[in-house]
């Protein structure tokens, strides 16, 4: 189910608390495109967490952001050969 605006806003104030030297501008133009791609709650949260704990630059992008959804939402898939 896709996250609530207040949900997203709520994450979104996480990340500038996180990154205060990015623009609001930034800030605005991501929850649009969060809200436009349907993030769940889930995916933003770890989304979210995934940027917090290992983005190492000095800017975030837009892009940087929604790739971390993408990767999450990959999945692996293992072979098992049968003997």
């Amino acid at each position: 189910m896709k996250a609530s605006s207040n949900y997203i806003a709520n994450q979104i104030l996480r990340l500038s608390k996180a990154f205060p030297q990015q623009p609001m501008e930034f800030f605005k133009i991501l929850l649009e495109r969060i809200e436009e791609l349907e993030f769940t709650e889930q995916e933003i949260t770890d989304t979210v967490n995934k940027c917090i704990d290992t983005f190492e630059y000095k800017n975030l992008t837009v892009a940087t952001i929604v790739k971390l959804k993408a990767k999450e939402n990959e999945k692996q898939v293992y072979i098992i050969p049968e003997d």
